[in-house]
């Protein structure tokens, strides 16, 4: 199986975003981050993880994935910009 390729899809890159067409860049990162079962980072609060600390390391983990793909899908001087959020949902 081709780990670029999810249910057919390729997913190794998308056209970096430049500020331009966003909705149709929003829309396309997100149908991905759908695919790969991380898009709960984004569209969720963070819960209160007192007792079960694998769901906690499952959710820093999805989130630092989901932070490193979005980066990975902006032009390089927003990714200076921002690298240094400590969270997907703050970029």
């Amino acid at each position: 199986m081709d780990p670029t390729k999810i249910n057919g899809v390729d997913c190794q890159k998308l056209k970096n975003f430049d500020g331009s067409n966003f909705n149709a860049c929003l829309c396309k990162v997100f149908f991905v981050m759908q695919l790969l079962k991380i898009h709960y980072v984004i569209s969720e609060e963070k819960p209160n993880f007192e007792e079960d600390s694998g769901t906690e390391a499952s959710w820093e983990r999805d989130d630092h994935f989901c932070k490193s793909y979005l980066l990975n899908c902006l032009v390089d001087h927003l990714v200076d910009v921002y690298s240094n959020k400590p969270s997907v949902k703050d970029i």
